[in-house]
């Protein structure tokens, strides 16, 4: 189970899931310390970047092929470890997932919870949210992240598109000006269009500065939830670059996040019960 927090309003408690989401678990990453930091850490979520143009022969390293994706699923199911893994769509794969009725990869999709699609909206030959309302029906009990942007914005703020977030909560928004590019920025507001979805914060997250940028993060969610309108259920902070070493995933980067994170919420202001 995720970090699960309760914030006072003023008609009441309302419960809110906190996430923290390291992508780009490779073939060189220890299997065994993810397993272990699961478990000291509940709120870690674990992304798999997956390409179909990257992740076989002479793929970069941060594309892990299906072969070892497929097995780290079905070795996490087989015995209930709990690894929480997402799975993060790019390219041709992420176009494919909304375009088409059938992939060759929807066996990995049914063993997470959670799919990014890595895609620019606005290239897109339909209205996405008619596909990603297809995508709901195909896979159901699974949520789908979008990426708010210069290039998908426009596509989220219009009423009807929020509408529709509001009506359904499997549409999960990650705010990343940087268009993961890795940049840091300090703003942590939260878009109007999103006020009731599930929302997420990345762009140049990393060890050195997230004792700055995680409270700053933290507080705008909390007061856009208890002084303001928000009902946003659940938040999550993603990092990819800031928690790697010469392109390999670092557990050591990792652990000094989630170390951090698991302290600031542990000391948290009062008014939060936890």
């Amino acid at each position: 189970m995720f970090t699960l927090l309760k914030i006072i309003k003023t008609k009441g408690y309302q419960s809110m899931e906190f996430k923290c989401s390291f992508n780009g678990i490779d073939e060189f990453t220890d299997i065994d310390r993810v397993y272990e930091l699961s478990q000291r850490f509940p709120f870690i979520e674990w992304g798999i970047l997956y390409s179909l143009t990257r992740s076989e022969d002479d793929r970069e390293i941060r594309y892990p092929s299906y072969n070892f994706i497929w097995d780290l699923l079905e070795d996490s199911a087989l015995y209930g470890e709990a690894l929480y893994p997402a799975l993060h769509l790019c390219g041709k794969a992420a176009r494919d997932f909304l375009l088409e009725d059938d992939v060759p990869f929807s066996p990995l999709v049914y063993d997470v919870d959670r799919i990014q699609i890595n895609v620019n909206l606005k290239e897109l030959d339909i209205q996405p949210f008619f596909a990603l309302r297809r995508l709901m029906s195909t896979y159901p009990f699974r949520s789908f992240i979008i990426q708010y942007n210069d290039n998908n914005k426009n596509i989220i703020d219009d009423p009807i598109n929020r509408q529709f977030m509001i009506r359904f909560n499997s549409i999960h928004i990650l705010k990343d000006a940087s268009c993961g590019n890795g940049i840091l920025t300090e703003d942590t507001s939260i878009p109007d269009s999103c006020s009731f979805s599930p929302i997420g914060f990345a762009g140049g997250l990393d060890p050195e500065n997230i004792s700055t940028a995680f409270p700053r993060i933290y507080n705008s969610v909390i007061a856009a939830n208890v002084e303001g309108a928000n009902d946003n259920k659940m938040f999550w902070i993603d990092m990819e670059s800031g928690v790697r070493t010469n392109d390999k995933f670092d557990l050591d980067k990792v652990e000094a996040v989630a170390s951090y994170v698991d302290s600031y919420i542990k000391s948290a202001p009062t008014e939060l019960i936890f």
